[in-house]
């Protein structure tokens, strides 16, 4: 038995939190606050009734509980075996804010142990510290990784975005016969403790179990029913569009020769090119073309920086943000032959081709757009104005930062992007040269691509949301800094993500989601998202 005592714990230092605190990490398996209700995430704040504060330097900080010199600062206190250590610590007390706790522990001295051949061994009665009883990995590389994976599950998911829960899940569900025959070959009090840590990480894994009705799954029947609705508009209007030029209207293929052919009898006339997948999409030195038809029948190219093109596809991110983020991109194009042909490379060869100019797409036989309507690079798709009526309402402006999270995860589900913008924050706030904070207006707005993502989210992985903690709002700026300053206040929150895994809604955290969120508000106004980024 050593001279050296520890609690037992790994921290991590969080210098920058309100109050400072000591994360814990891990609870080491012979840890004399095993049982004591401390665990892996909580913080502590205070040891002994001691406030935690900032060391004034690293060496200081290597001695405090958790640290690896903790044991210095006990022979300095002269403290001894099995005595009484009690921290208060702080725990998130969801769906807000925070709950103090005081728990008790004993100082243990650090033990080694020995077979009767003089073997290390982990515990008193083993394993052996060189054994692997039939796995790949020795017993302390094992016992190291899963206290990693304890770290990693409680403390650390925030700065790892790519943890997949799902898949930390099942790997370590393959773990389990290696805990299991700890427990037959070597039981104990250290047998138990591993057995603990791996069951309460394989539960955190796994996700809180919910229950989706109706009621939280009817967005996506909206979905269904809306695309619906747009793709009999789309279809109706298309054969209308077709017909409006049916006496001008040839047959695409067999194609006039761009060079040898009758050029002049198709020049003007329209042509239907059908079912057209993004793969004849190619680019040609930076340069977008449709391409259609083949060397045998001829081609057709489309210059896609035509305004007709970008009506098009501008056309198609609305209706991904407005109806469904999801269309099969088979586009059916109705185009006017131009006069003059184009050579472009394709597969690598010099092609010549008609070319045409845009009037209509269909796609997926769920949107139509008549590129011949609009202004500028707009042009309406079908059904689209039945779409811009507000489907949710914006918060009221004493409205707490869970109302407002519930009411962006509402405009996603009901594809409502102009209720949606107006939730984020449109300021920035700036240290000045000489240390002053500065509130900066109209600095950063979200981006209608993360608008985008988070419908896809919602459209596959994704089937709820919910907004699971806000924590204590703080001051970013006092607003007495100088004459005229405003007060800024902000607050951490965390949202839930609830998939389907195995026929059950649980949480769950990937890296295509987004977990962690900041809310702020001046001048005790509204609530408002200052993390730019998608569900």
């Amino acid at each position: 038995m050593s001279d050296e005592l520890t609690a037992g714990l790994t921290t991590q230092a969080c210098w920058d939190e309100s109050p400072p605190c000591l994360l814990v990490e891990n609870l080491g398996f012979e840890s004399g606050f095993r049982g004591s209700g401390l665990l892996p995430g909580d913080r502590i704040v205070a040891v002994d009734g001691v406030p935690i504060t900032r060391p004034p330097n690293g060496a200081a900080q290597a001695l405090m509980i958790g640290q690896y010199q903790e044991y210095t600062h006990w022979q300095k206190a002269q403290r001894k075996e099995n005595d009484r250590v009690r921290l208060t610590v702080r725990r998130k007390q969801p769906p807000q804010g925070w709950q103090s706790i005081e728990v008790e522990g004993a100082l243990r001295a650090k033990r080694s142990y020995r077979s009767a051949e003089n073997r290390p061994l982990i515990w008193e009665n083993g394993p052996d510290t060189y054994a692997r009883d039939g796995f790949n990995d020795a017993w302390p590389t094992w016992l190291e990784a899963l206290q990693k994976r304890v770290t990693l599950t409680f403390c650390q998911a925030r700065f790892r975005v790519g943890v997949t829960t799902a898949y930390e899940y099942k790997s370590l569900l393959e773990e389990r016969p290696r805990v299991e025959r700890m427990l037959s070959l070597y039981p104990g009090p250290f047998a138990e403790a591993v057995r603990s840590d791996y069951q309460a990480t394989l539960e955190r894994l796994r996700g809180q179990r919910y229950a989706l009705g109706e009621a939280e799954l009817a967005y996506r029947k909206a979905d269904e029913e809306r695309a619906a609705a747009v793709s009999e508009i789309a279809k109706q209007a298309w054969a209308a569009a077709a017909d409006s030029v049916k006496a001008e209207t040839l047959p695409a293929f067999p194609a006039q020769h761009p060079i040898h052919g009758q050029r002049e009898a198709v020049a003007g006339k329209c042509v239907v090119l059908e079912r057209l997948p993004t793969r004849q999409w190619i680019s040609e030195a930076g340069h977008g073309w449709f391409t259609a038809g083949d060397s045998s029948q001829g081609r057709y190219f489309l210059d896609m920086e035509s305004l007709g093109a970008i009506r098009m596809l501008r056309a198609l991110r609305r209706y991904t943000k407005l109806v469904s983020p999801t269309i099969r991109e088979e586009y059916t194009l109705l185009g006017r032959v131009l006069p003059e042909p184009r050579v472009v490379m394709v597969d690598g060869r010099s092609t010549w081709g008609l070319q045409i100019e845009l009037l209509a797409a269909l796609i997926g036989h769920a949107l139509f757009v008549d590129v011949r309507q609009g202004e500028g690079e707009i042009s309406p798709f079908a059904g689209e104005e039945g779409l811009l009526k507000p489907r949710t309402e914006l918060p009221p402006a004493d409205a707490p930062p869970q109302a407002v999270l519930t009411c962006m995860i509402d405009c996603i589900k009901a594809g409502d992007l102009a209720v949606w913008r107006q939730l984020f924050v449109d300021w920035l706030v700036r240290t000045n040269p000489d240390g002053t904070p500065q509130v900066c207006y109209r600095m950063q707005h979200p981006t209608d691509e993360d608008f985008e993502r988070s419908r896809a989210n919602f459209a596959r992985r994704v089937w709820d949301a919910r907004a699971a903690w806000v924590g204590e709002p703080r001051a970013v700026t006092r607003g007495d800094e100088f004459p005229g300053a405003s007060r800024v206040e902000e607050v951490d929150a965390e949202i839930e993500h609830i998939g389907q895994f195995d026929g059950e809604y649980r949480g769950f955290l990937d890296v295509n989601v987004r977990r962690w969120w900041v809310l702020q508000r001046i001048d005790n106004g509204p609530w408002r998202i200052a993390t730019l980024q998608g569900i």
